[in-house]
């Protein structure tokens, strides 16, 4: 028995195994398969509602998810280039990093880090923000707020600011670790955000650049002009450059 044990939903809000949408994405289908629609995006956001229903009733039937996934054959390693043992051991050293550490605690997928130099600040689909000493790696604080898997954090200026599938944007104090501001208007998720001296810009998956005030937390621009979900975020020299879905980059 082949039982769903990574749900993932689409675009289009329909439900799947991931290793099978995962394979009808990448053999270049656009389209969901159950509705034929043209999907806004590729990108598959955990159902943990799903999976932790689905983990109960294996285990109140003694069911083990791992044993119920179907196979694939390994593939063979490619066999490296043979070099001398001096060159080869000299080469390792040179590109081989070592990993200072390990920062757990967040329940789903880290989706965005931010730092403001003493610390370490990451969004989960786990709708949490955690605050981490970038020296101890120790974790300070954990900010909850969010409805949904937070995207996209920005820091600067004594804030933090953070953009959220549940569609708002949060501002935090850095040095309280508390909510000032809860920013609302974009109609879907929050993927971008951008912070200027005097100003914050937050981009969608509506489309839309939104300009916000951060003295009195309201938008004072709203920007139409892509024909796609807006990704990414960048501001200099006095503009704001907003990458797509739609494969061009806006400056504004």
């Amino acid at each position: 028995m082949e039982i769903m044990s990574d749900p993932v939903i689409l675009a289009t809000g329909h439900t799947y195994d991931r290793p099978s949408i995962q394979r009808w994405l990448d053999s270049g289908h656009k389209t969901c398969p159950v509705t034929g629609t043209r999907l806004r995006h590729m990108e598959l956001t955990p159902n943990f509602a799903l999976r932790s229903t689905i983990a109960d009733w294996a285990a109140e039937n003694g069911i083990d998810l791992q044993r119920t996934r179907p196979s694939e054959p390994a593939a063979a390693p490619a066999e490296p280039p043979r070099q001398a043992p001096q060159q080869a051991a000299g080469r390792q050293s040179a590109n081989i990093l070592h990993c200072l550490g390990s920062l757990e605690g967040h329940t789903g997928a880290v989706r965005a880090l931010a730092t403001d130099g003493a610390r370490v600040f990451s969004g989960s689909d786990d709708a949490s923000i955690r605050v981490w000493d970038a020296r101890s790696l120790a974790c300070l604080a954990t900010l909850c707020g969010h409805a949904d898997n937070v995207r996209v954090l920005a820091v600067g200026g004594g804030l933090l600011c953070s953009g959220s599938w549940d569609r708002t944007v949060r501002v935090w104090s850095v040095d309280h670790l508390t909510c000032l501001q809860v920013l609302k208007g974009h109609s879907e998720a929050v993927l971008a955000l951008a912070l200027t001296p005097t100003q914050l810009v937050s981009g969608s998956y509506d489309a839309t650049l939104r300009f916000w005030d951060l003295g009195s937390g309201r938008c004072t621009r709203k920007c139409e002009g892509h024909g796609d979900a807006v990704r990414v975020l960048a501001a200099a020299d006095g503009h704001v450059f907003s990458g797509s879905y739609d494969g061009t980059i806006g400056i504004w």
